[in-house]
């Protein structure tokens, strides 16, 4: 299951995230891109599938992205 998750900050903000889950897993691996990058990016994506296949359910954080209230790389 993927599941698109917002965490509201004290600021205003929003912070983006898609949570990668199956349904036994107890574990949660929390995977968080490079300053320059983005969890689209292979290395984050391919996480999201290989994890919760083996037992870990993956939460990528997007730090910064073009959604609406979402910080901007220049923040």
């Amino acid at each position: 299951m993927e599941k698109e998750i917002k965490l509201k900050t004290k600021d205003g903000r929003v912070i983006y995230g898609t949570l990668n889950s199956q349904k036994n897993n107890k574990k949660l691996l929390i995977v968080v891109h490079g300053l320059m990058s983005s969890i689209i990016e292979n290395p984050y994506f391919s996480a999201s599938r290989f994890f919760p296949k083996h037992g870990f359910d993956a939460f990528r954080i997007e730090l910064y992205s073009g959604n609406k209230k979402a910080r901007k790389l220049k923040d």
